[in-house]
């Protein structure tokens, strides 16, 4: 592979498989979970995640002053397998990455404007350039 495909790849692999801080999603069922999610955020589509990543994004003044705007916080979600999802829309054992956040509560609830994911099992924190978030589909 010659270097500059080398270079252009590296951050997707970084974010998708390098190192990251550990981070302790919640330990429980699936129906637990889901239950969690529909008593906490009851008017919103959830999605139960495993194996994800939290991405704080690389902060610009430009990117935090549309954070700002749109009142979501510089942060992503990926997750490497979705366990399920209330409306369908990622398929089990599927991947699914966020929208920015709203809300982070309980130690476990993701919550972005059209969807709280729970959190299971172990993660990672890393950061990352918007446009490498974006680029993953």
């Amino acid at each position: 592979m010659d270097e500059e495909l080398t270079n252009q790849i590296k951050p997707y692999i970084d974010l998708l498989h390098g190192e990251g801080a550990p981070m302790l999603g919640i330990d429980m069922t699936e129906q637990k979970a889901i239950a969690l999610a529909e008593q906490k955020c009851p008017y919103k589509s959830w999605c139960i995640v495993k194996d994800w990543v939290w991405v704080d994004l690389v902060r610009s003044p430009k990117i935090m002053e549309s954070f700002q705007r749109a009142g979501t916080e510089p942060t992503m979600l990926y997750a490497h397998h979705v366990i399920n999802d209330s409306r369908g829309r990622f398929p089990p054992g599927g991947w699914v990455r966020s929208s920015p956040l709203l809300t982070f509560s309980d130690g476990c609830l993701f919550e972005t404007r059209n969807t709280v994911y729970v959190l299971t099992g172990n993660g990672k924190r890393k950061e990352a350039a918007l446009e490498t978030v974006m680029g993953i589909f």
